[in-house]
């Protein structure tokens, strides 16, 4: 019953969901297009990441989620569709292109990650912000009809740095893996947070009344952000983005008022420096996750491979086909004594006429050979 009842709200927590991304992307509309435009659509990463995890089921879903604040946003029915079609028809490539690409949601492969980046962030963030920018020509002709090609860039830098942002969040999230928190881990989190809010705060606070950044503020960004993805996995990194951009966001806010002044920069910077952040601290992530799992596949391999030879009844060789001892497997020090041989670690990197008679040489070299060519 109580799984009945999780399975029935997914449908709802979807549309909620999806239906605040894009009013953030309403809220964060670009002056220069007179609103029309969105600087930043979270509701792109929002969109293919709930259809990544949840399949195509979920497209009704996701296009009713987007469509009800554009309803409210917009009077123009052209207007009212674009963003809910691109969303659309982003999150159904994504995950079309996703599944036969066999990328895996849990990111914890450099590959795949970069996979998703390149899918999600590129390839259908522009051919949505195609659909996305057509529509909106047709709504405006007078705005934007002459000017096709800067439109779709910015939408499709929208659209790509909103996916960079959201969707690695959900994907790391929805992992089922266990994730837990010691005392002493909390406080590194807390601390860790602070730090990130503080330096994003003043970076983004400044910029925006004085259009500049301060360098080299902004890049001391970069390692509290490793900082999270070394110590707290992709969960650590993904939510550490999330958290910057939310920062961003909300500086952000009054230069997109009507009563705020003209600013020489686009607020597009902002948001590629966020993306960049982004890319990043969650690849960094990536690359130091897969490397524990490899770390702990070789320490349980070894593991096993000792149970093994310590199990052996007698001596155990690897040997090269010169004759050379690559390694010397021997359960206890007796069955070392009983083939002549003090200790078996100094045997490696001698050859077989070093440790033992000739007559059992030429035995060993007989059977490297009849191995070989059989």
């Amino acid at each position: 019953m109580k799984n009945a009842a999780l399975a029935a709200l997914k449908p709802l927590m979807t549309v909620l969901v999806v239906a605040f991304a894009t009013h953030i992307a309403v809220v964060q509309a670009s002056p220069e297009y007179r609103g029309l435009v969105n600087s930043l659509s979270p509701v792109f990463g929002v969109s293919v990441g709930l259809a990544f995890i949840g399949g195509l089921r979920y497209l009704p879903w996701i296009f009713l989620g987007a469509l009800l604040p554009s309803v409210f946003a917009y009077d123009s029915a052209y207007l009212v569709f674009s963003v809910p079609l691109a969303a659309l028809v982003s999150s159904a490539i994504s995950v079309v292109l996703l599944r036969w690409f066999k990328v895996c949601a849990d990111m914890q492969r450099i590959r795949d990650t970069l996979l998703l980046f390149s899918i999600a962030g590129v390839v259908a963030a522009l051919l949505g912000a195609c659909a996305q920018s057509l529509l909106i020509c047709l709504a405006d002709v007078e705005l934007v009809w002459g000017r096709f090609t800067a439109l779709l860039f910015t939408n499709w830098l929208a659209a790509a740095v909103g996916s960079i942002i959201a969707f690695p969040f959900i994907l790391a999230w929805s992992n089922q893996e266990d994730f837990t928190l010691d005392s002493r881990k909390i406080f590194e989190v807390l601390l860790w947070l602070f730090v990130l809010v503080v330096f994003g705060w003043i970076t983004f606070a400044n910029w925006a009344p004085t259009d500049v950044l301060l360098y080299p503020m902004e890049l001391a960004i970069f390692p509290i952000m490793a900082w999270g993805a070394i110590r707290l996995g992709l969960r650590g990194a993904s939510a550490g983005v999330l958290v910057l951009a939310c920062v961003a966001a909300y500086q952000l806010i009054p230069v997109f008022s009507i009563e705020a002044r003209a600013i020489s920069q686009s607020p597009a910077n902002v948001w590629v420096f966020v993306g960049i952040v982004s890319i990043t601290s969650i690849c960094l992530a990536s690359v130091m996750t897969e490397l524990r799992k490899r770390e702990a596949q070789i320490a349980e391999n070894e593991s096993r491979l000792r149970a093994f030879t310590d199990a052996l009844p007698d001596i155990a060789f690897v040997i090269t086909r010169d004759g050379e001892f690559c390694e010397v497997f021997a359960a206890n020090q007796t069955i070392e004594a009983n083939h002549r041989i003090a200790n078996a670690a100094n045997v490696r990197g001698k050859r077989i006429g070093d440790v033992f008679t000739t007559k059992t040489s030429e035995a060993f070299y007989q059977t490297i050979a009849t191995v070989l060519t059989e």
